[in-house]
């Protein structure tokens, strides 16, 4: 549950156009035009996540997906710790 909420919260701000995802963007060499489809990603990872509650095969596929996203998102190992621990969390507890 602590994985769909981050991501649900990370989703809303990259849809709604937060400064903080757009600067993350930025510094990560990341066109700004990605930063809405990856909220979409995000958004339906938190989804699946807590759809993986009652089937548990699409919360292993959305926290892979997760696990996935946030490595490929973020090279800087500090902004990205606590958001991947808690996919890989999530991957492992829905295995």
């Amino acid at each position: 549950m602590v994985a769909a909420l981050l991501c649900a919260v990370a989703s809303v701000a990259d849809l709604a156009g937060w400064r903080y995802p757009l600067r993350e963007a930025n510094r990560n060499g990341v066109s700004r035009w990605w930063v809405r489809p990856l909220g979409v990603v995000l958004g339906a990872g938190a989804v699946g996540l807590v759809t993986g509650l009652v089937v548990p095969v699409v919360g292993v596929v959305a926290a892979a997906g997760l696990v996935v996203h946030v490595r490929a998102r973020n090279w800087d190992v500090r902004g990205w710790a606590v958001f991947f621990a808690a996919s890989v969390g999530a991957l492992v507890c829905s295995w």
